[in-house]
């Protein structure tokens, strides 16, 4: 094998593995605007689209003021967290979108988005002192449950926590109601807080996009600069050696440099990033170096 491909080699499994503790549950690649996602499983919804800063953005909403999503959590830990991108209507006091987490067919605890916000029984805030801008683009919401405990945040701000009565729910469904027109959820990303995969439903052409993202990415491996990288290789006569600005570079200590990765933003942007990862003693993992994650 040539040391290229093993770059190439070591540069997918990688990205799997980064992949694997992190997964989109909106997976909107397969659709179209007016489609219906069937993969949410729910009810009177329907994908839309929007001019973003100059891009196409698609988003899930409601066909009328029952929307709803009912979706299946399979691999999901008793450790996990999952964060919302999403807009709402004008707050009035009479439209509120709530979110259940459910296991074994029975609701564990509830979020409520509208003109109160609150978590399971505690006390409703008033959403604009809850850190939620109604005039923004979008909100994140975070929902963590660990040890037993449920903590939520508002745009990066601590909001409520709960204690639960069993810490050992194991978490099967995720239901989003009453979601309106005017409602627009981007992503839905969820991940176990112990690095282990979390295996979500797909679109139905989810075979399809697999099948065309696998040819992608071998005509990336067999011609380089047919998918814009910049790659040349020269022979030593001992050896083979790639050069670029973009190749991925692995050193006998065990690192990893990875130059240029692309990653899709919430609002479908592509950001560029560069990583380090180490890879552990005796084994063909790697840890991602958080310090030296940079944006290019």
């Amino acid at each position: 094998m040539s040391l290229f491909r093993l770059f190439s080699f070591l540069l997918l499994l990688t990205i799997a593995q980064l992949g694997l503790a992190e997964t989109e549950i909106i997976d909107l690649s397969g659709y179209e605007e007016g489609d219906i996602p069937k993969h949410l499983l729910g009810e009177e919804i329907t994908i839309r689209q929007e001019i973003k800063d100059g891009e196409t953005v698609k988003y899930v909403s409601g066909q009328s003021s029952n929307g709803k999503i009912n979706y299946t959590l399979p691999n999901v830990n008793n450790d996990f967290e999952i964060t919302f991108v999403l807009t709402t209507d004008s707050m009035s006091m009479f439209s509120d979108i709530r979110i259940s987490l459910s296991a074994n067919n029975e609701s564990i605890f509830t979020f409520d988005i509208g003109s109160s916000m609150k978590l399971g029984d505690n006390d409703g805030i008033y959403y604009m002192k809850a850190e939620w801008d109604s005039s923004a683009k979008s909100n994140t919401l975070k929902i963590k449950v660990q040890d037993g405990t449920v903590k939520t945040y508002i745009n990066s701000q601590f909001f409520q926590s709960i204690i639960l009565e069993e810490p050992d729910y194991v978490y099967n469904e995720l239901t989003i109601s009453d979601l309106g027109e005017d409602d627009k959820i981007y992503s839905m990303v969820v991940n176990n807080l112990d690095g282990s995969p979390t295996n979500t439903v797909t679109s139905d052409s989810s075979n399809d996009f697999e099948k065309g993202k696998q040819a992608g990415i071998q005509q990336c491996v067999d011609n380089p600069s047919s998918c814009g990288i910049n790659t040349s290789v020269t022979n030593t006569g001992t050896e083979t050696i790639a050069t670029g600005d973009c190749i991925a570079n692995y050193s006998n200590n065990g690192e990893l440099h990875i130059p240029c990765i692309n990653v899709p933003g919430a609002f479908g942007n592509i950001e560029m990033y560069e990583v380090w990862l180490q890879q552990a003693s005796g084994t063909f993992n790697f840890e991602l170096d958080l310090e030296r994650v940079t944006v290019k």
